[in-house]
């Protein structure tokens, strides 16, 4: 180990000033959201700072016992604690809407690259899969899909006026976060919880 981070340390040293910089910056931030995209306009620099210096940042988090994962297909930077300790309590309700935001991304991503859909799709997918009686408000919603827009999963459009019109963009880390193959089995998921009280669920933050 005392090796990897001799061989990080002289590689390290090897970047400009600025990049070095940047280096820093985008490691804090990696730690604060752990998700990253090039479809998000204001996430594009880093990403592509990520995939040209990626040896460097994965040797880096290797020595934190971690891994960051380079998605070059979806154009998703994923980093995970291998420990498997860091999670994310959800509760219910934000459960649901992961998955409702998961299932229409599923659903939409085979036609357009820019998956995007209104807060009145999102209170449609809760009355067709049963759910309408979780009584999701739009208070509640707002702040749910202000969680997930922290860690780079969806941007709200217009978060100011925020109506049945407003748009979500869904960004493929959502495929990280909820990493079910078969969209049938996030609905079975969705049904299961019709009956349920308001339980905890956990994810994987990093």
């Amino acid at each position: 180990m005392n090796g990897l981070a001799l061989t990080f340390y002289q590689k390290l040293i090897q970047l400009s000033v600025k990049d070095q910089v940047n280096f820093k910056r985008i490691v804090n931030k990696l730690l604060r959201v752990n998700y990253l995209t090039s479809q998000k306009q204001s996430d594009a620099n880093d990403y592509f700072f990520i995939t040209t210096n990626y040896e460097l940042l994965k040797t880096f988090f290797m020595l934190m016992d971690c891994e960051l994962i380079l998605d070059l297909k979806f154009s998703v930077i994923a980093l995970y604690n291998k420990q498997d300790t860091n999670y994310l309590n959800l509760r219910l309700n934000e459960t649901i809407i992961l998955l409702i935001l998961r299932v229409y991304y599923e659903e939409k991503v085979k036609a357009t690259t820019k998956v995007t859909i209104s807060i009145a799709e999102v209170y449609e997918k809760l009355a067709s899969t049963g759910l309408k009686e979780r009584r999701i408000n739009k208070t509640e919603l707002q702040k749910i899909l202000s969680l997930f827009s922290h860690y780079n999963l969806i941007e709200v459009i217009n978060k100011s006026q925020f109506t049945e019109k407003t748009q979500i963009i869904l960004y493929p880390s959502l495929l990280y976060v909820v990493n079910y193959e078969d969209i049938n089995k996030i609905y079975d998921q969705l049904y299961t919880y019709q009956k349920s009280g308001d339980n905890h669920e956990t994810i994987k933050k990093d």
